[in-house]
């Protein structure tokens, strides 16, 4: 059978003897430190031997992922992002900055899975929906968008500047109707 990514983190931590687990806590907040008073390349040491230890630690994989974020190193950034999420649990935040580090690379097609994921798992802000209809509209899907733009009235009401998304992308699919009846019901 399938066994849970966690489960799998477990194992690998429970195979690590004291002196392991020591070494690697105190190279870990090394790298914390560092990453603290910015000297970054430093803390990218750290974190990148703290894993040496303990590869299956999901925070050293989503710290080291944020830093090389920081260092331009798109591709190594999305690979830690992934480990963390895939090695967590409760990866709430591993999955905000991986659907992030998506978007910023233009991989909306992988941005939009992560952030729909996200919507299913937890309660989100106005700002987060917006997000995620604009990774729809850059990759065209313009029905998509405009049920983002619903599931964004459902939860929040209604914003002019959704309204104006909304006709947008109506005059846009050529519905001129819709994007009346949109303006229409901003001015209820």
């Amino acid at each position: 059978g399938q066994s849970k990514p966690s489960n799998e983190a477990e194992n690998q931590e429970e195979a690590l003897t004291e002196q392991e687990k020591q070494t690697f806590q105190s190279i870990y907040f090394e790298g914390v430190k560092n990453k603290a008073i910015g000297n970054t390349r430093r803390a990218v040491k750290q974190f990148r031997k703290a894993l040496g230890i303990n590869p299956a630690a999901e925070a050293a994989h989503y710290e080291l992922s944020r830093l090389l974020e920081k260092q331009k190193a798109g591709d190594s950034a999305v690979m830690h992002a992934r480990k963390a999420v895939a090695l967590s649990d409760s990866s709430y935040w591993y999955m905000k900055h991986l659907g992030g580090l998506y978007r910023d690379h233009n991989r909306y097609g992988k941005a939009a899975q992560v952030m729909e994921q996200i919507t299913k798992e937890h309660e989100e802000g106005p700002k987060f929906y917006y997000q995620l209809a604009n990774v729809y509209i850059r990759q065209n899907k313009l029905d998509k968008a405009l049920q983002t733009y619903k599931r964004f009235e459902e939860n929040f009401g209604v914003d002019p500047q959704i309204v104006r998304q909304q006709k947008r992308i109506y005059l846009q699919k050529n519905e001129v109707e819709k994007a009346a009846d949109a303006v229409r019901g901003l001015i209820e």
